[in-house]
């Protein structure tokens, strides 16, 4: 049996001020509501967190939300971000917010050769453009890259190259 392993984003905390935050059931556009694979590891991670909610007595319901407050309300984002800077300062990450978080996985996908239009999907931009404008610096030498496995494609054919 094949497991499929996904998060769905589908709720969004958004900004009406900037003390103030409203919960939002639907995400801001179509592609930022998404499917996104994980890990057992990020599994284990979410249900450990999930078993500590339930203990709280706060909603476990697959539509609840992941990060709240300890009645199981939305988190004020300004919290969650305090509480995260708190963190990244504890371990030597002065000034990491907890949108970084969202920057070093595209970063580290993209770096490693991911396809730019699998990780934009990843990330909900309606674009890859959007995705390359943002990212397209990690990219560089990658011309060099292509360039030699078009050559070994073109002269060497009986080679495999997988692109």
């Amino acid at each position: 049996m094949w497991l499929v392993k996904i998060i769905r984003i589908e709720q969004s905390l958004h900004a009406i001020s900037k003390d103030e935050f409203e919960h939002r059931p639907r995400t801001k556009n179509d592609t930022s509501t998404r499917n996104i694979n994980v890990t057992d590891r990020v599994l284990n991670v979410l249900k450990e967190h999930k078993e500590g909610q339930k203990e709280k007595g706060i909603s476990v319901a697959d539509d609840s939300l992941v990060f709240t407050d300890k009645h199981g309300k939305p988190i004020n984002r300004n919290n969650l971000g305090h509480r995260y800077s708190n963190l990244t300062a504890k371990y030597g990450f002065n000034g990491m917010t907890f949108h970084h978080l969202r920057h070093t996985h595209a970063t580290i996908l993209l770096s490693a050769g991911a396809n730019i239009n699998e990780v934009s999907e990843r990330l909900g931009h309606k674009d890859a453009s959007i995705t390359l404008k943002i990212y397209g610096h990690v990219l560089p030498g990658r011309d060099q890259s292509l360039a030699d496995k078009f050559d070994t494609l073109v002269f060497e054919p009986e080679q495999k190259v997988q692109i």
